[in-house]
């Protein structure tokens, strides 16, 4: 009896151990067969659209559980395979990106389909598979420009606008001025119309427009656009800094550079004349963009009552203590004004800017379409709101001495996309039929 008591102990104690030992192995096991439960994530960039022969596919495999374990990719043209690739892994692929690059490639004009499965390192019956397609259109021929107008007259620093067609959708278009572009814009007839400027600093040796068109492929057209460029003199001024009108901008030099060490008042002009100035001409550029594809003005552009005081491209030299510190250019008309006189709207347009703006001070931007803006600077008082609606002679101020002025004053300019233009030609209804209504049909 006493043997048979003490054997069966060593049986249970046999059986737990082997219990022990397994259930490691079947834990791993476990792990192994359902580590991954979700197939690989699968795209395929660009998955909609138009592609040109410079154009990449791209195709992202991702699987964080088992891993990858193969890819392939086909693109087809009708029912055949044009161009094909495979690729396998190690259990280690977590993360895969195939591009393929059109450039060479037996593929024809018109639609593609581009077909793509990822495999996982999933165990047998727990392997999962993905697949994901995308229908393209390839189009390696450049669009077609027409030019509707032919010969533009321009004069150094002011406007012009042309018109031509297109054969195709276009991603973009414009004409191209040295670095400066201006943008076209399509009109219901099918047209575009495109308001560009010969720049102040631009002589007629060096003005060169080019039509440029970029379609939906990423495809590129130029033409050059025929025109005469006549070369204009500007005046030069000598401003002298007083040193009483130094002090009175600090506020605005502590106002636009707040943590600025900077105490000295010439130093501080000098900053907001060079710094200041150049970043709120980048704004210009920024606000440029904000406008409406079609016209809104009507007729020529009244001029605010005042005397003119500076006039637009003047070459300024200033002088402190009979010393030169500075150069700029004065790019808009001041007009001398009774303190706190209301300022018209120069003619119909959207506001799309109306507030403090740098050295301009306190000042609206209406929008007159296809890039064409106008600029009130200097107000003591600001009457209207972004996204109002002005009429031709419509109240939005009153004039003053803020930003850089030194004196009640209007500061009027006209830009074109941003860029600033000769304001005299759009007070002459001649000039404005002659130059650019005609060409809007």
């Amino acid at each position: 009896m006493r043997l048979i008591n003490e054997t069966k102990p060593k049986k249970k104690h046999g059986r737990t151990l082997l219990l022990a030992l397994l259930l490691p192995v079947l834990a791993g096991l476990g792990w192994l067969v359902l580590r991954d439960t979700t197939p690989p994530a699968l795209t395929i960039k660009p998955d909609q659209g138009f592609l040109g022969r410079s154009s990449s596919i791209t195709v992202t495999a991702q699987d964080e559980g088992a891993g990858l374990k193969r890819l392939v990719v086909q693109i087809k043209q009708g029912d055949k395979v044009k161009i094909s690739v495979e690729k396998a892994f190690s259990s280690a692929t977590r993360h895969h990106a195939e591009t393929i690059s059109l450039e060479g490639q037996p593929l024809d004009e018109g639609s593609i389909e581009v077909i793509a499965r990822a495999d996982d390192a999933g165990f047998f019956l727990f392997a999962h598979s993905q697949e994901t397609t995308a229908n393209l259109t390839l189009d390696s021929k450049p669009p077609r420009i027409s030019p509707v107008s032919v010969q533009h007259n321009l004069t150094q620093g002011g406007s012009g606008l042309t018109a031509f067609e297109v054969n195709e959708d276009l991603r973009a278009c414009g004409i191209a001025v040295g670095e400066r572009f201006f943008p076209a814009y399509r009109q219901e007839n099918g047209r575009y119309l495109c308001l560009f400027a010969m720049p102040w600093d631009t002589v007629p040796a060096s003005f060169n427009p080019v039509i440029q068109a970029s379609d939906l492929a990423g495809n590129n057209a130029e033409r050059q656009l025929g025109h005469f460029a006549k070369a204009k003199t500007f005046r030069h001024d000598r401003l002298n800094l007083p040193e009483s009108f130094l002090v009175s901008k600090g506020e605005l030099f502590q106002r636009v550079f707040p943590n600025d060490p900077e105490t000295d008042p010439l130093g501080r002009y000098i900053k907001i004349n060079n710094v200041l100035r150049k970043q709120n001409r980048a704004k210009l550029l920024e606000i440029g963009l904000d406008t409406s594809t079609t016209p809104l003005w009507n007729g020529e552009f009244l001029r605010s009552p005042g005397r003119s005081t500076a006039l637009f491209a003047d070459n300024r030299d200033y002088y402190y203590n009979g010393v030169a510190v500075d150069n700029q250019t004065h790019l808009g008309v001041d007009l001398a004004h009774q303190q706190n006189s209301p300022i018209a709207a120069s003619n119909n347009g959207r506001v799309v800017y109306a507030d403090f703006l740098g050295i301009y001070g306190e000042c609206v931007i209406l929008d007159h379409g296809i890039g064409l803006q106008t600029i009130y600077s200097h107000l003591s008082r600001i009457d209207v709101k972004v996204g109002d609606t002005l009429t031709k002679g419509q109240i939005l101020g009153l004039s003053g001495m803020t930003g850089l002025a030194g004196g009640d004053h209007l500061h009027f300019g006209v830009l074109v996309s941003g860029v600033p233009v000769q304001p005299q030609e759009w007070w002459d209804r001649s000039w404005i039929t002659n130059n650019i209504t005609l060409r809007f049909d």
